[in-house]
């Protein structure tokens, strides 16, 4: 009898997002990021770089019903996770305030709600730091906006209860748009760029919701994230022990 083939790193991958149990610790852990980047945006709501947002979704004419942290404004939810991810920026890590954003963005006004879709997140995009962020970082690229819009994407595609099909497709459409410069140190464009990352990563998982698709290997087929950001790295290493050695529950980046 033929022994059935290992899945590959993308179906693993949405497999987790869709289905894996947060420990403990885990849970703990992404419940005070949450709280912590709830209160950073809280604090940061009236700065210009947040006025800025606003008034372009306004201007857009965006509407929703997601209230910002610190202001009476509604969006929808990619516009609001941009928001408080910009929000954000200046006081929390980089890569909890985009993941944590997108979860505060679809749970409820209670920042504790979304603790075990944003633990999911920060779980793959730490693992993919941790298997590309070196060569990423030496090429120029923005770690907490290229792995982050991922993290982002897997956190709302958990909230909105997706399938692992669905998974993979808002994980495909979060790495086709994914980017940033490290050459963008200034406080405005960090800002931005965090804010973005939510925004693409709540984006990618709406589509990936109502059907549109993303081809397999975006994060290590030949023209994938791994490729294109991180050629010499081993993609491979963002599976391994998936779901059962969690790095979130001892990690010290935060």
């Amino acid at each position: 009898m033929k022994a059935a083939a290992s899945p590959s790193l993308g179906e693993a991958v949405a497999a987790f997002v869709a289905e894996a149990d947060v420990p403990p610790l885990a849970l703990s852990v992404a419940a005070e990021i949450t709280q912590a980047v709830h209160a950073a945006a809280l604090g940061a709501a009236q700065t210009r770089e947040v006025e800025a947002v606003l008034g372009v979704a306004h201007a857009l004419g965006t509407r929703g019903r997601v209230r910002v942290p610190g202001r009476a404004e509604s969006l929808g939810a990619p516009w609001a996770a941009h928001a408080i991810g910009t929000a954000a920026a200046r006081a929390s890590s980089p890569l909890a305030a985009v993941v944590a954003a997108a979860g505060l963005a679809l749970a409820s006004t209670d920042p504790a709600a979304p603790a075990a879709a944003v633990a999911i997140g920060l779980e793959l995009a730490l693992r993919i730091e941790a298997a590309l962020g070196a060569e990423q970082r030496g090429r120029g690229w923005a770690i907490a906006a290229v792995d982050g819009a991922i993290g982002a994407a897997a956190t709302a595609a958990r909230l909105r209860g997706l399938t692992s099909e669905a998974v993979a497709h808002a994980i495909g459409l979060a790495a086709t748009q994914s980017g940033g410069l490290g050459a963008v140190l200034d406080p405005c464009g960090l800002a931005f760029r965090l804010g973005k990352a939510a925004f693409d990563g709540v984006e990618a998982a709406l589509l990936a919701e109502r059907g549109v698709t993303a081809p397999a290997g975006s994060l290590d087929g030949r023209r994938g994230l791994a490729a294109l950001t991180a050629p010499d790295s081993d993609p491979s290493r963002i599976g391994e022990r998936l779901g059962d050695d969690w790095m979130l529950a001892r990690s010290l980046f935060l």
